[in-house]
């Protein structure tokens, strides 16, 4: 069984399009889907509709689970979050109607599935936290437990945006990457298409081009912050934008501070010899005695 394998689209609508076009042309029989349709992307809820149009088999994502809770929190992490994120949260949930609010509503955390005898988990971050980035940094060790504890040959997660196959503890590890904000410095779509055989699972991971500055100008023209499109067209994160941001306007203070402190001159070095003249002693020559003359010589 073939089957394609996508996660993380963020609202962004040509990415996903790109990529079901792609799994069409390799005849996919179901599309998995491992969460994250919303945030920061300009069309969420065009995202959600066009994954239910292909029926896909989803689950929601750490960041989906968020932007169903603006209602009751969105006061709070305006004061709490950084404001590109906190406004990423409270925009996307404008944009969804009740029929997709209800369709993130019922999806679950985790769902199972056999395949021909293959016991397969699709969770988001890892089958313990919704939240916990896997990725090929992370330790063997941390993997062989997450194995035990899933009681699964094949474990599906996604949420760190980067792609890897990996084995441990008698299961493979497999996250697709992502379709609509890879975080690698590659802007093209990610995803992965798994052919499910009785003794052999084949992965093939893509890179699809898509329409980059389409997705980025229409984050630009929905109003967003400029550093959604920036994202967009670098396939970087947020917080990797905030921190280079951060860097150049600690340079620009430094040269301003630079600039502010008053020039200095070197001080000019006056080499002085001292010479002392010792004049030469001038020898008294002694008067003339003058001779005395008595009377008896006058």
């Amino acid at each position: 069984m073939k089957v394609a394998l996508l996660s993380d689209i963020h609202g962004n609508l040509p990415a996903l399009e790109a990529v079901l076009a792609h799994a069409g042309e390799m005849k996919v029989k179901q599309i998995w889907n491992l969460g994250d349709f919303t945030g920061f992307g300009a069309k969420p809820d065009a995202v959600i509709k066009l994954v239910k149009k292909h029926k896909a088999i989803s689950i929601i994502g750490n960041y989906d689970q968020k932007v169903l809770k603006v209602p009751e929190k969105s006061d709070e992490w305006k004061n709490t979050k950084v404001p590109e994120k906190w406004f990423s949260f409270h925009w996307s949930y404008e944009q969804l109607s009740k029929k997709s609010i209800d369709y993130l509503k019922s999806l679950s955390e985790n769902h199972r599935e056999t395949i021909k005898n293959w016991k397969v988990l699709f969770c988001h971050g890892s089958p313990e936290a919704i939240d916990e980035a896997l990725n090929d940094e992370t330790p063997q060790e941390r993997l062989r437990d997450l194995a035990k504890k899933a009681h699964a040959n094949i474990i599906l997660c996604g949420h760190s945006h980067e792609p890897f196959m990996r084995f441990a503890g008698g299961s493979i590890f497999i996250n697709p990457g992502s379709v609509g904000r890879p975080f690698d410095g590659d802007p093209r779509a990610s995803y992965a298409v798994l052919s499910i055989k009785k003794h052999k699972v084949e992965v093939d991971f893509f890179r699809i081009d898509y329409d980059v500055e389409k997705a980025a100008e229409a984050q630009n023209a929905a109003g967003l912050p400029v550093e959604y499109a920036e994202m967009t067209r670098r396939g970087i994160s947020l917080d990797d934008i905030q921190k280079e941001n951060h860097s150049k306007e600690k340079r620009r203070e430094d040269q301003d501070q630079a600039d502010a402190l008053p020039i200095s001159t070197p001080e000019e070095k006056v080499e002085i010899t001292r010479e002392v003249v010792q004049p030469t002693e001038i020898v008294k020559k002694p008067a003339p005695r003058r001779k005395k003359v008595t009377e008896e010589q006058s």
